[in-house]
């Protein structure tokens, strides 16, 4: 026997004074459990029965104390009582999906805790089921037959935990707990860990604790020291947790090797509303579900109590997206480079240059994407355009995010050139208004574009004699007059 203080289960009598006994000397098995203080006020019975004697017959089965993920090759099951070792084998042990038990190590004399060594390493993120069978306790007494789920956590990719709740202006309350939380959901279809995460703003990076939540959950972020201060829900407390700004901060999810899981960068104008802007309301993702997390995508919460911390959100909306992107803007930047501006987020990875093509010629060299969402695409040209004509930018076979399809659409653009000789003619003069006929009365001068191009006024001057002023950068066709 290898006894502890632990056998006496008093305190007072594991201090002196007291014996240990044996409760039952006619016992299949001689556990720890067989043992504990002496009843007797002399402390002890030396030579004659044990003050504890019992030798009622053991006719219970044995129960699944636990089930312990060591790694995703081992598990450690234990039992409330000692078990008939010689009987233990790796076939009273089986596992869905597949895995299988390879062999067992007896962890104890008495079988209460076996280690199972599994063939392969089972898959993280998914939930597996133990079955446990025909195993009998020292007595003979069998084990009901018994499941067990188990798990480990997978380690989240790219947009599979996102950020969907800031509560960066806690005051004044609305009947929350006043603190700084964030709110993060699983989005992939598998068990998660945080494990190993880390948790950047613009100031710094912190860890992320070691828990786990199931596809479609939500989990509460805030510092450990809050943790008590909510209840009913999911709650991740984390050292060191980042105070978020409530002007705007850049927030950042990442893996152990710094590989980005999600980022949101806030402000104030997400909110929509000043007056919730200024404190004691939560800005609130609309659509977890969607392709992409861009700006459009937020809004202060709608509850009363100023969030919805680890529980759906108050704005939540996942009606997808069916309408085809737009062309917002296109913008000569220069001869050899277009802006075009999109009215939604784009699928980044399929635009290119292919996508763009322009009329007389012109050819594109390559596209610079200015925006994580793609909404805009500084478009660079492989030889100046010539100035003065109109050419035509037809955009095409591009998709949103929600991988609707732009209808093809043609933009006009063009830079104007800089006029000669009698190009621009001044063909009337307004020099003295008054008394006015009808028109306004103020002096003015009519320029008439006598070329066959575009022209701009940019870069021209006007002179009397008295002196000189710059023109407007202003452009007019052919034949129009100005």
């Amino acid at each position: 026997v290898v006894y502890s203080t632990d056998f006496y289960g008093d305190d007072t009598k594991a201090a002196g004074g007291f014996s240990l006994e044996m409760i039952n000397p006619e016992a299949a098995c001689f556990d720890d459990a067989n043992w504990t203080a002496t009843n007797n006020t002399s402390g002890g019975t030396p030579g004659v029965q044990n003050s504890v004697f019992d030798n009622t017959p053991d006719t219970t089965a044995p129960e699944l104390n636990s089930v312990e993920v060591v790694s995703d090759q081992q598990l450690r099951v234990t039992f409330n009582e000692s078990m008939d070792v010689g009987s233990i084998a790796a076939v009273d042990f089986t596992i869905s999906g597949g895995v299988t038990v390879s062999d067992i190590e007896i962890e104890d004399e008495f079988g209460i805790s076996v280690l199972l060594n599994l063939s392969t390493a089972f898959e993280r993120g998914t939930e597996f089921t133990l079955t446990i069978s025909d195993l009998s306790d020292c007595t003979g007494n069998t084990i009901v037959s018994v499941d067990s789920d188990f798990f480990l956590g997978a380690t989240p990719a790219a947009n599979e935990v996102i950020i969907t709740e800031i509560m960066a202006n806690p005051s004044p309350t609305q009947g929350l707990p006043e603190v700084e939380y964030l709110e993060v959901y699983n989005a992939s279809s598998k068990i998660l860990t945080l494990d190993g995460l880390t948790l950047s703003d613009l100031t710094g990076t912190t860890n992320l604790p070691a828990v786990t939540f199931a596809a479609g959950e939500y989990l509460l972020l805030t510092s450990t020291g809050n943790v008590d201060e909510f209840s009913g829900i999911e709650v991740g407390g984390v050292s060191s947790f980042p105070s978020l700004n409530t002007s705007g901060d850049s927030l950042a999810i990442a893996d152990a090797s710094d590989n980005l899981i999600f980022d949101v960068v806030y402000s104030t104008d997400f909110y929509g509303d000043d007056t919730k802007a200024a404190g004691g309301f939560s800005l609130e993702m609309i659509n977890p579900e969607t392709a992409c997390f861009d700006d459009d995508n937020w809004t202060a919460t709608n509850n009363t109590s100023g969030g919805t911390p680890g529980v759906q959100n108050s704005v939540f909306d996942n009606t997808p997206d069916t309408s085809a992107p737009e062309l917002s803007s296109l913008e000569v930047v220069s001869d050899q480079q277009l802006r075009v501006t999109f009215n939604e987020s784009m699928d980044v990875g399929s635009i290119a240059a292919a996508d763009f093509t322009i009329s007389g010629g012109v050819t594109v060299s390559d596209i610079e994407i200015e925006d994580e969402f793609g909404n805009s695409v500084l478009i660079n040209l492989a030889a100046a355009f010539e100035r003065g004509i109109e050419f035509t930018l037809t955009t095409s076979t591009l998709n949103d995010c929600a991988g609707n399809a732009i209808v093809s659409v043609d933009s006009t653009f063009f830079l104007g050139a800089t006029p000669s000789a009698n190009e621009v003619i001044i063909t009337e003069l307004m020099a003295n208004p008054s008394p006015t006929q009808g028109l306004p009365e103020s002096e003015y001068i009519e320029v008439y574009n006598a070329s066959s191009k575009i022209l701009t006024l940019n870069g021209l001057t006007l002179s009397d004699l008295t002196g000189t002023t710059n023109l407007p950068a202003v452009t007019f066709a052919a034949g129009e007059y100005l």
